[in-house]
């Protein structure tokens, strides 16, 4: 397992930074990550241009082994235990979900 922490900190992220953990993916698991991500931020009731942007980017994060811990426009909370049940490997869902949590208070 992975336990790599990255930020992106670029355009409107440089305040408050998207963070990713490392997790290592087959192509499967991530082109399934994809149209899960694909599809909780379609079925969010924002306009395309408030989060794709960040939909692009968590696609690139996915690509390059990182899952998004901290996402700004998605409600993570009502998606977090599908991700870490049903997309990500067994031996990195429970370091991935306790750094969503820490990440994601206040």
């Amino acid at each position: 397992m992975m336990k790599e922490i990255d930020r992106y900190t670029y355009y409107c992220y440089s305040y408050k930074p998207l963070l990713s953990m490392g997790i290592r993916l087959d192509d499967s698991q991530k082109l399934n990550l994809i149209n899960a991500f694909t599809e909780w931020y379609g079925n969010t009731d924002q306009d395309t241009d408030v989060y794709g942007f960040e939909a692009h980017l968590v696609t690139r994060m996915i690509l390059s082994n990182h899952v998004v811990i901290n996402p700004q426009y998605l409600m993570f909370s009502e998606v977090l235990d599908e991700l870490c049940k049903d997309y990500l490997p067994e031996e990195s869902a429970d370091a991935y979900k306790q750094l969503v949590i820490e990440n994601n208070q206040g």
